[in-house]
């Protein structure tokens, strides 16, 4: 029997210590079989209110202590299930999968299954390239985000401490793969190096945009061909203005370099553009979009159909005559919700949302635009939607009167909003005579965003929210049977008149 065990060691102590981890470039050459990452953020937690100044904390223990975001997103690959019950099935798996690899504890798995919120079924970034990647194997085209949890935990650090912010995402990848041969191997980064990541929905060297095609030994993205990366993000705005319901502004931004292209390979002087993007945004379970009136529509006095959206170039320069080099724009946008969204319940009974915006953009520019006013080109497309702020779950205290909770400051609790992904984006120049292609720019979702020229991943927006007190229930309670009794005794005393009046 000895033997037996020592000849069993032997054979797969190998296999379990020969690839314990694999890099990004050799996971672009795996073929993806199923997989969960933790994306994490941390940011700040500083009320931007000034109007709160007692109780609980004061402002400098606020700026010490620091939000640990974890972004935890099941990934798939191939078409979604359309069985009836496969979503509930699904967000069983995906908990148990997020325990199993250790993202979670024990204890969270019910929260899992309470908060989780399924991602809507968009396109792959892969999916822009189109026509593109005719004829050209893709290995990972159709991996794609399933299910999305958001979990916070709070870090108190001191003056001393190394626990900082960091300004870009980081994430450790759990992910079991086939090589060329057919093998499984398992990707697992440890916890105290994770990978910087473009977003939490996008798996690190598993999802291929445009570089997917160079990386199958095809030169299409250079510095002569027609197909070039851009650079985007997404900036949310919460107006300080609306109490329990803000209007949250969204601007998509696309910089564009390259545009001199044009000149040299093609003679029309007549150009449009068509944007294609998607927009994720989660929503925590703290506020929620009324799915039946998403967008806040706008008119103008020329036509009266609603604007949802608005395009533009951000730096619009002028031609000799004075007319802008935009002459016509058109943007369409779509709100798009895989669960429906429950506008009643307060947020400690409330689950997590992730909804989508799809974006369609024309725009037409002016005749004998040349390139050149185009080089360095940054497109801008505005909407906004409103937030809508749940009933949160009473503020409790202590014996010695300090609010207990994330973050509770007084009788403010503080809601954190994320900022929304661009999840994809194209951009093509056509001819407008006969809609030939002259030039498409694609979403870089591969290079982190620490390495864009857009700087680092945005904060999410704090803000506090008023609470009640846990310790008042009773006090709420008797004033409430009291009015209710007092205005019941007052409607059964005035019975008698209401007949005679009808």
């Amino acid at each position: 029997m000895s033997y037996l065990c020592v000849l069993f060691c032997l054979i797969t102590l190998p296999k379990v210590f020969a690839k314990p981890s694999s890099t990004t470039a050799a996971a672009s050459e795996l073929s993806f079989l199923s997989g969960v990452a933790d994306t994490t953020q941390r940011f700040s937690l500083r009320h931007q209110e000034p109007q709160i100044t007692s109780g609980g904390r004061d402002d400098d223990d606020l700026n010490k202590v620091i939000i640990e975001r974890h972004n935890l997103v099941c990934f798939h690959k191939g078409p979604f299930q359309k069985q009836k019950n496969a979503y509930i099935t699904g967000y069983e798996k995906c908990c148990n999968e997020f325990w199993l690899q250790g993202l979670i504890e024990a204890h969270q798995k019910q929260y899992c299954l309470d908060r989780i919120a399924r991602i809507p079924d968009v396109p792959s970034p892969a999916s822009m390239l189109g026509s593109l990647s005719e004829g050209i194997q893709i290995t990972n085209k159709d991996v794609k985000p399933m299910y999305y949890l958001a979990v916070d935990h709070e870090v108190l650090q001191n003056n001393d401490d190394a626990a900082v912010t960091f300004p870009n995402y980081r994430q450790i990848r759990r992910v079991k793969a086939r090589d060329e041969h057919r093998e499984r191997e398992t990707i697992r980064d440890l916890p105290s190096h994770g990978i910087a990541s473009f977003s939490p929905f996008h798996l690190v060297g598993f999802m291929p945009g445009a570089h997917g095609i160079q990386q199958n030994y095809v030169q299409v993205v250079d510095a002569t061909s027609n197909v070039l990366l851009m650079n985007g993000r997404v900036n949310g705005t919460l107006s300080p203005e609306g109490g329990m319901h803000r209007s949250f502004r969204q601007r998509v931004t696309l910089s564009c370099d390259g545009i001199k292209w044009l000149s040299t390979n093609s003679s029309s002087e007549k150009y449009q553009m068509n944007i294609n993007a998607i927009v994720l945004l989660p929503l925590m379970e703290s506020v929620f979009i009324d799915a039946d009136d998403p967008f806040l529509v706008e008119y103008h006095d020329d036509s009266p159909e609603p604007i949802l959206c608005r395009s533009s170039l951000l730096d619009n320069p002028l031609l000799e005559d004075g007319r802008t080099i935009l002459s016509k724009s058109k943007c369409k946008i779509q709100f798009i919700s895989s669960e429906t969204i429950d506008i009643e319940q307060p947020s400690f009974a409330s689950r997590q949302y992730v909804v989508a915006f799809q974006i369609d953009v024309t725009m037409e520019f002016s005749n004998s635009v040349s390139s050149e006013l185009l080089q360095g080109m940054q497109v801008g497309i505005d909407y906004s939607t409103t937030l809508h702020i749940r009933y949160l779950l009473p503020i409790s205290k202590d014996h010695t009167g300090v609010s207990r909770g994330s973050g509770a400051y007084g009788a403010m609790v503080p809601i954190y909003i994320q900022q929304p992904t661009l999840y994809s984006a194209k951009l093509r120049f056509v001819e407008r005579d006969n809609n030939d292609s002259l030039l498409t720019f694609i979403l870089d979702t591969e290079t982190p965003v620490e390495s864009h020229k857009e700087s680092a991943v945005l904060d999410p927006v704090v803000v506090h929210v008023a609470a009640g007190f846990d310790n008042d229930y009773w006090r709420v309670t008797s004033v409430t049977m009291l009015s209710a009794l007092i205005g019941g005794f007052m409607i059964i005393k005035s019975i008698d008149s209401v007949s005679i009046w009808c």
